[in-house]
């Protein structure tokens, strides 16, 4: 009895710390969402309001905005396509009427029907819907164990064809311009913190995916064993 009672009030003080974690990883994870947002109407005023010095920075300036939601959408209708071919093309023996369960169905029907159906699922999610996400940065609200691979492209197309790209541009303008007030020095600052979230995400997801990594290796010869 007495080990009981001392068990529950483990629990109630494990639980406060576990519910605390989750609110500041959920702050975090807005915070860093809020930065994209942020670039990308700094991208979007700089280029409708602030002069540029050569008609050819506005147009490369132009295209990288649109860069952004292109690369996105082909990058996820690729891993889309490449989760179908590698886990549904490959299946040999899928039940017939793989949506519906049967009663006829046995364990291994049931199995493969829920595996089908999950798949399915993803691969709809990563191709119609990764892409609104990208663009407004609440991809970086999901969860790295679910979303992992996903949330690292999605830093990696951010910072490479958007946030980097237009603060470098910005730059470059703002130089041949010799422009450099208050209205400029805050548009570089907001897309510069934009690359630093981006940044810190993408070593950040690293990590995580690597300790991933070793613990499946760590679990996988401890069954081997």
């Amino acid at each position: 009895m007495a080990n009981k009672l001392l068990q529950g009030k483990l629990n109630e003080k494990r639980e406060p710390k576990k519910s605390s974690n989750k609110c500041l990883e959920l702050i975090k994870k807005s915070r860093s969402t809020m930065a994209t947002n942020l670039s990308v109407f700094i991208a979007l005023t700089y280029f409708i309001h602030f002069n540029f010095a050569t008609g050819m920075i506005r147009l490369v300036y132009f295209i990288f905005i649109l860069a952004f939601p292109f690369v996105s959408l082909i990058t996820n209708c690729v891993v889309g396509n490449n989760i179908k071919k590698t886990v549904l093309d490959e299946q040999d023996g899928l039940a017939i009427n793989a949506e519906f369960l049967e009663y006829e169905d046995d364990a291994e029907d049931i199995l493969r029907k829920a595996k089908l159906a999950t798949v399915t699922s993803r691969i709809k999610l990563q191709r119609w819907w990764m892409t609104p996400l990208f663009v407004s940065g609440w991809y970086k609200m999901l969860q790295t164990k679910d979303f992992g691979m996903q949330l690292y492209s999605g830093y990696i197309i951010e910072m490479c064809t958007f946030s980097l790209p237009l603060l470098i541009l910005q730059l470059i303008n703002n130089s041949m311009l010799d422009k450099w007030d208050w209205r400029v020095i805050s548009c570089l600052v907001g897309m510069a913190l934009s690359v630093a979230s981006e940044l810190k995400g993408i070593l950040d997801i690293s990590d995580r995916m690597h300790i991933s990594v070793n613990e499946k290796n760590r679990m996988r010869k401890i069954r081997q064993i």
